[in-house]
């Protein structure tokens, strides 16, 4: 399955617009690895899995935000939308063999992974900070 370069153009925009509104100031630095390693995840297994992974919060470390960036961007891209309510998990497990839908994942998550490059980075990471604060005491 190719990336579709003209697809990925047109969601630029509206991935831009979403990461906005969910990062106003600055995106966590770490939120670009999330993005990279769902991408990654994603190609080399299961969709489901992926998505699974990536939607949790565990140890203090928050991956939630990216599904639910992912089903807006799809469903703004009219791509076979996600429904209002719905997760990203239960809209990928009603079609789990759809290849398109695998595509149009991918295709926002690229789109995504490039829009992130147009905003600022917090200087320090949640660990980092604390470990800084501890240190400073």
């Amino acid at each position: 399955m190719a990336m579709d370069k003209k697809k990925i153009d047109s969601l630029l925009s509206d991935a831009y617009d979403i990461i906005q509104k969910k990062f106003p100031t600055a995106v966590p630095k770490e939120f670009k690895g999330y993005v990279d390693s769902f991408g990654a995840a994603v190609t080399m297994g299961s969709l489901l899995a992926a998505i699974a992974f990536i939607g949790r919060e565990k140890d203090g470390v928050d991956r939630t935000k990216l599904p639910p960036m992912i089903a807006e961007l799809v469903s703004n891209a009219e791509l076979k939308p996600c429904g209002k309510n719905q997760t990203l998990f239960e809209y990928v497990k009603q079609q789990p063999k759809d290849p398109q839908v695998r595509e149009n994942i991918l295709n926002a998550t690229i789109a995504i992974k490039l829009a992130l490059k147009l905003f600022p980075v917090e200087k320090e990471g949640k660990e980092h900070a604390e470990t800084q604060l501890e240190t400073a005491e």
